[in-house]
């Protein structure tokens, strides 16, 4: 390396506000390495975009996201007054400002997930600069109303309820799996299992109830002979008062007095499940009005939500089967079937052990054998 050289690349090294050594960069650049223009580089890529043109401001962030580019910012130009945007294509959240020619802030909507319109700029000309949202904060925007994981946002110029991390808002299974498995003060031990195996758990229920002839079929309607079912005939195997992959009962009929009103208990524990964890009442209204009144036309995952948010406030200890202290058979009798005997506990664990290889054919890893250090096999 020549006297020039270095000199060169001290005056490099001094302009370009890099942090360590100019020995480093003498050592690197003797071995053919230019480390400040390395340096040079990751600051261009961390430096955000400037959108002038139409074309280029109608895209926006969106051809980085879908490159995978999510930490890339961008400034819009000269944006005028009232010039609503918008989040359809994006990947993650994103926080939007605008600033006034003198340089104020005049607009600001923090965390906005994807897939939202029409959010508006203010009636200032300026510049709006797109970041991404480091992290989801508290907020939301439009109205700034948010509650339990969801916020309120102005889509198609109407203010709807969507999750906050931009993900199908319509509620599921997952919600009440992921209360179950999150840590609560009145019943720590339940979160000592993961959403997933709260899931599994569902799995082999609805394996064991929906039997043999009609495995895990929303649709599937209980078989029984009239004598256990209470029914004044004899000598028949009839249709039971059994419904869906879980079995739920709708009420007492004539033929059937005894019958429960299981799926309408399993309705009402759902609403207070979600209610708990404070999803917005018009969130949960909503969801109520789709959910019919037989469960055989309530879809696979409707029921599966319904029967973990019944299994979540009924009899069965949750925290018990979580810790390892009873079986998912004697959870599922306890928590589920109400009234049972050994004969029945039996019938179940031989079920779970089908459950092990059988749920493959409908897609499912899981199975509810949970005796692996806590953790379903696969």
């Amino acid at each position: 390396m020549t006297n020039q050289e270095r000199r060169q690349l001290l005056d490099r090294f001094r302009a370009s506000d890099m942090e360590g050594s100019i020995l480093d960069v003498f050592q690197a650049y003797n071995q053919g390495v230019d480390l400040i223009s390395q340096h040079e580089a990751s600051q261009a890529k961390d430096q955000p975009v400037t959108l002038t043109g139409p074309q280029e401001q109608r895209e926006g962030l969106r051809p980085y996201h879908a490159a995978g580019d999510l930490d890339r910012s961008a400034v819009f130009k000269d944006v005028p007054p009232n010039t609503p945007f918008n989040t359809s294509g994006m990947k993650i959240p994103i926080n939007i400002d605008k600033y006034d020619e003198q340089g104020h802030l005049v607009e600001s909507h923090k965390s906005v997930p994807p897939g939202v319109r029409n959010i508006p700029t203010g009636p200032y000309r300026g510049d709006v600069i797109e970041t991404p949202a480091k992290g989801y904060r508290d907020g939301g925007f439009v109205n700034k109303k948010q509650k339990g994981g969801f916020i309120q946002a102005d889509v198609n110029n109407n203010l709807e309820w969507m999750r906050e991390d931009g993900t199908d808002p319509a509620l599921g299974s997952r919600d009440i799996a992921d209360y179950l498995s999150t840590p609560n003060p009145k019943k720590p031990d339940r979160s000592l299992l993961d959403s997933e195996q709260w899931q599994a758990v569902g799995d082999t229920v609805a394996y064991h109830e929906s039997g043999h002839h009609q495995r895990m079929d929303p649709r599937a309607t209980q078989r029984v002979t009239d004598e256990l079912a209470g029914s004044p005939t004899r000598g028949q195997t009839i249709d039971g008062p059994g419904r869906g992959m879980f079995q739920f009962e709708t009420g007492p009929t004539q033929r059937f007095p005894k019958a429960q009103e299981s799926w309408q208990t399993g309705i009402q524990r759902t609403v207070n499940v979600l209610t708990t964890k404070g999803v917005p009442r018009e969130v949960i209204n909503n969801w109520r009005g789709t959910v019919p009144e037989d469960p055989r036309e309530a879809s696979e995952d409707l029921q599966r939500m319904i029967f973990l948010a019944n299994l979540t406030e009924g009899a069965g200890d949750t925290e018990a089967y979580a810790r390892g202290d009873i079986s998912l058979g004697k959870l599922w009798a306890t928590g589920h079937k109400g009234k049972w005997d050994q004969n029945d506990l039996k019938s179940f664990e031989e079920s779970k052990k089908d459950a092990e290889t059988g749920l493959k054919k409908y897609g499912l890893k899981r199975g509810g054998v949970r005796y692996n250090n806590r953790r379903y096999k696969k």
